[in-house]
This record gives C-alpha cells, structure tokens and sequence, in this order.
C-alpha cells in the first residue's frame, strides 16, 4: 500500500500563511527551514515537512516525525519496525512525498528544455537508443516526455534503494520498468513512484 501527496509551495511564500504552519513541523524541521537562504528553498522544505505532517496524521503514525533516521548514503526514513517508509522530492513549485509499506523512492522534475546530449552523459546504452527511436529533436514534445520518464524512474529507484547516485545513471536502464512503473506526466511536471 502507498500514498502519493503532491504540495505546491506557493501558499508557502506567504509570511502569514508560512509562520503557522512552522508551528505545525517539528523541531528539527523548523531548524532546517530556518537555515536554508531564499525564501523559495525555506517554502520548499515547510511544504516537504507539511507534507509529513499531513501524511503521517492520516495513517495514525504522528509520533514517527520524532524519529526520522538517515541511512547511510543520507536518504531519510522513519525508524526501523514503524512499518512504514517515505520518500521526497522537489522541483519548482510542487514538493511530492509518498509513503509506502515497503521502500519507496520518488521523483517529480519540472519538464524544461533539454541541454544537448544530457542522455548521452546519464543514460544507459538502449535508453538512449530508445529516445532516438522517439525523436531526433531533442526539443520535441514526445522526446521530452520520453527523457523525463525515465529521468524521474531513474531516480525514484535511486532513492528507493538507498544506495544514490554511488554507481551512476548510466549503470543500469529502466526501459523494461517503463510500462510497468507509475509514472505521472501533465505537461509540465514528471513524476514517478518505485516501491520495492
């Protein structure tokens, strides 16, 4: 069982609407917030620890906020026998958090265009071999969405398993994953969920 809770950070940047929510987050949350410089990443991190809030209200686990654990590579996690883990993300104006009965890591990426030959450098061999069979232009609307597919599971399965970016995008491939995998586009935000 999973639950998916996108955030848009935009109410966030309202000092009225920012200032009660900070009573809401915990103690550590509101540390990190504070130390953050611009107002758009403070935002970023309030909505991500609202979304926690909310999330684990709703499951009856409120107690487990106070227990967050960072593994090893540095992805954060509730304590071990909870039964529950979770995972964040962020990139423009939303903040996406799934929480899952088993590991999860998620993704969400704001669709922008594309610097040459960015598949050529993260990409694995058929996953690039896929996108040319998608298009040549790499500005075009089907090679786009093509490229953050798999961007966004890529990286979702990097968090999922905890191990980041140690061995490199490039060292493994999520086409077979694509049909498979929930994957979410709506024209200007990708973003994909991997549970193991």
């Amino acid at each position: 069982m999973h639950r998916i809770y996108y955030e848009n950070i935009t109410p966030y940047l309202d000092k009225s609407y920012f200032d009660e929510c900070m009573k809401l987050v915990t103690e550590k949350r509101r540390e990190k917030v504070q130390a953050l410089g611009d107002i758009s990443s403070r935002a970023r991190s309030l909505a991500a620890g609202m979304s926690l809030v909310k999330a684990t209200r709703e499951l009856g686990i409120e107690q487990e906020l106070e227990f967050i654990t960072i593994g090893t590579h540095g992805k954060p996690d509730f304590r071990d026998g909870c039964g529950w883990h979770y995972n964040l993300s962020h990139s423009g104006d939303y903040v996406m958090l799934a929480v899952a009965d088993k590991p999860v890591g998620v993704d969400i990426q704001q669709i922008k265009p594309l610097a040459r030959d960015i598949a050529g450098r993260f990409y694995s061999r058929d996953e690039i071999e896929y996108l040319k069979s998608i298009s040549s232009d790499n500005s075009s609307k089907e090679y786009l969405e093509a490229f953050y597919r798999i961007w966004c599971l890529k990286e979702s399965y990097v968090k999922c398993s905890g191990e980041g970016l140690g061995h490199g995008l490039d060292s493994f491939s999520v086409i077979e994953r694509l049909d498979d995998s929930e994957i979410i586009m709506d024209g200007r935000y990708a973003s994909a969920i991997c549970i193991f």
